[in-house]
């Protein structure tokens, strides 16, 4: 119940007391008033009519003193009149019924009053000729305390109504300061720090919204803070500062990420690209000039990358560049390769030496090793410089296994996989800190001969083909058919992918989908790659809306990736964090991803999330997470994958 209906509930409550002393004090005097009255009434009446009767008994005109009785029986409100001899003989009685009319009779039962009866002895001289009782009715006191009642509470109640009205409208104008500090209160909970520059003028109200702005201003400041400490860390530990590009270190982390099996990396293009002649420019125009033209190229090569979402760009070293395409494949080696040098051309506008550069280039699967992914590409870049100034050259182990299936072949194997259904479910084990942790369902495809197909493979070939929205319906469908008449224990975890986010016609599919799997919905955790959420934020926002509406809650996965998303983690309403992997291989022994992951931790306590470290695959990093307090881990070394 909201303090405005409390406030209302006790006054009314308390007016409704007063109104009931009031009343029964009223009740009280005016029965007393009347009681007298009756028996002052009935005396009066008992005592003139006595002396009235004296002359007229000693007569014994009865006829006479009947008419005098009935004049004033007629006359007056009477229960009864009763004129006796003296011997007891009754001469004259008249009498009226108890009846009240217009009084309910439980007014007459809770409230009784005493009809009084007086008699007197009827002298003529120093006679006795008689005896008078007069017994008074009460019908009348009943009627005029009745009224009385009736009047009290209707004045009361008009009284009742106008005070409230009033107190209403009083109590609103008094609690808006209130509403707005309930408001701000909300929006802390929900990551946001606004600040009520209306202050009240009731001195308890204004305390309370400067010590809400102050905290506010604290929290803001202090995520600020964190924000902006973790935003140094990354820059200066995977930024290049000439370009702005990933560095090597970066670089290593993230084809870590590609090439291991746990993260299902897929395949993809590696391209080395080496600049000759640097040290000429630097030489003949001095270091500003070759700092421009690194500068000139790392542009250029970005712009080339934007029409890759997952595309890597990096500055390896003084002259050397890579850029990664992760899901193509040889067939677009030729036109990366023509691009590039392009790129090489137009940034080394003047003749430096005998040759501008030169661009190799590998394909990579995701299982391989770092080590022999960079050989092969540079045995292709010392093929290339052979060649001559600006030429590309192509080493590939994939020419002999991804062909294998050509692009119409997969859609076809997708595409009947999809409509029969055919997709099985695995899951992955997450731990928790805070107790009984939940499983990751992934989909697992077969093909015809029902032989498994790697997701390396699929997946890039999917969204290449636009079907990812499918297979996302596919595994909520089959999960929905899996947990089917469980006894919901634990929360279960789907990733979903970022093409989904644009098709109007998925988001809608499932709205429906949670709506009638209630169950699911409110144990449901939604995983999406961080660098599709930071890309599109509109599209994500509502993504975490519907999750949140249906009470199940939202993941970003491999965080750590993009720049842009420390800025905006503290307007987002997330419910997990997964920390890429790159940043948690090996943190038993690199001092700065631990600085990362303790700052993070640092800013899930201002803002109410919790961190999942991904990749832990050894003991030592699970011990060195173990003791900075993450919140949930996962990994070869927590659990592999199982079938559902």
């Amino acid at each position: 119940m909201t303090l405005f209906r409390q406030l209302m509930v006790i006054i009314a409550g308390m007016f409704f007391l007063v109104f009931l002393g009031t009343l029964w004090v009223s009740i009280s005097d005016t029965r007393s008033f009347l009681q007298l009255q009756l028996e002052s009434h009935a005396q009066d009446t008992a005592t003139s009519l006595g002396l009235s009767l004296a002359p007229v008994l000693s007569d014994e005109d009865l006829v006479l003193a009947q008419s005098m009785v009935d004049a004033i029986f007629d006359r007056g409100y009477y229960r009864s009149i009763v004129l006796r001899s003296l011997d007891g003989e009754v001469l004259i009685e008249r009498s009226n019924p108890q009846r009240i009319e217009g009084v309910p009779d439980w007014f007459v039962s809770l409230l009784p009053l005493r009809a009084p009866e007086v008699s007197t002895v009827i002298n003529a001289g120093w006679l006795q000729v008689g005896e008078l009782r007069v017994a008074g009715h009460p019908g009348l006191a009943y009627r005029r305390l009745w009224d009385t009642v009736v009047g009290v509470s209707r004045w009361s109640a008009a009284i009742f109504l106008a005070s409230g009205a009033l107190l209403a409208a009083l109590l609103h104008v008094l609690l808006i300061p209130l509403g707005r500090v309930e408001a701000q209160a909300k929006a802390l909970g929900d990551r946001e720090y606004p600040i009520v520059n209306r202050i009240p003028r009731t001195r308890e109200f204004a305390r309370l919204v400067g010590t809400m702005n102050d905290m506010a201003r604290k929290v803001k400041a202090s995520v600020s803070e964190l924000t902006e400490s973790m935003e140094r860390y990354h820059t200066e530990a995977y930024t290049d500062a000439l370009t702005g590009l990933d560095n090597r270190r970066a670089f290593n982390a993230r084809m870590q990420g590609l090439l291991s099996l746990d993260e299902k990396g897929g395949t993809g293009l590696l391209a080395l690209v080496r600049i000759h002649g640097l040290q000429a420019i630097n030489q003949r125009h001095g270091y500003k000039k070759g700092d421009a033209v690194i500068a000139d190229f790392a542009q250029c090569l970005k712009g080339l990358a934007q029409g890759h979402g997952q595309a890597l760009v990096a500055r390896l070293a003084g002259a050397d560049f890579a850029m990664v395409l992760p899901g193509a494949d040889h067939t677009e080696a030729e036109t990366l390769g023509e691009r590039i040098g392009v790129c090489l051309a137009a940034t080394l506008d003047e003749p430096i030496s005998e040759d501008m550069g030169a661009v190799g280039l590998t394909t990579y699967r995701c299982g391989e090793s770092l080590s022999d992914v960079l050989a092969g590409a540079d045995e292709a870049l010392s093929e290339a410089l052979s060649r001559g100034p600006g030429a590309w050259a192509l080493r590939s182990a994939l020419q002999e296994t991804v062909v294998r299936r050509g692009e119409l072949q997969w859609k076809g194997l997708l595409e009947s996989a999809i409509q029969a259904r055919s997709l099985a479910l695995v899951r992955l084990p997450v731990w928790l800190r805070s107790g009984v942790g939940y499983h990751l369902y992934l989909g697992r495809l077969k093909d015809q001969q029902s032989r498994p197909v790697p997701a390396a493979d699929y997946l890039p070939m999917a969204q290449r083909l636009g079907l990812m929205d499918a297979l996302d319906r596919l595994v909520l469908e089959r999960l929905s058919e899996v947990l089917e008449g469980v006894e919901p224990s634990r929360a279960v975890a789907v990733n979903l992918s970022v093409q989904s986010l644009f098709n109007e016609g998925f988001l809608r599919w499932l709205d429906g989908f949670l709506g009638n799997h209630a169950a699911l919905a409110g144990r449901l955790i939604v995983e999406l790659p961080e660098q599709g959420a930071s890309q599109y934020p509109h599209q994500t926002r509502r993504l975490v809306e519907l999750v949140h509406h249906y009470r199940g809650r939202f993941a970003l996965k491999h965080f750590g990736l993009s720049m842009t998303s420390f800025r905006s983690l503290h307007q987002a309403k997330l419910d997990l964090i997964k920390v890429d992997g790159s940043y948690i291989r090996g943190i038993a022994g690199d001092a700065g991803n631990q600085f990362f992951v303790r700052n993070l931790l640092e800013m899930a306590r201002g803002l109410g999330f919790r961190v999942i470290a991904e990749c832990v695959e050894n003991q030592q990093d699970y011990d060195c997470l173990h003791r900075m307090g993450i919140h949930g881990m996962q990994g070869f070394h927590i659990g592999k994958e199982k079938p559902a």
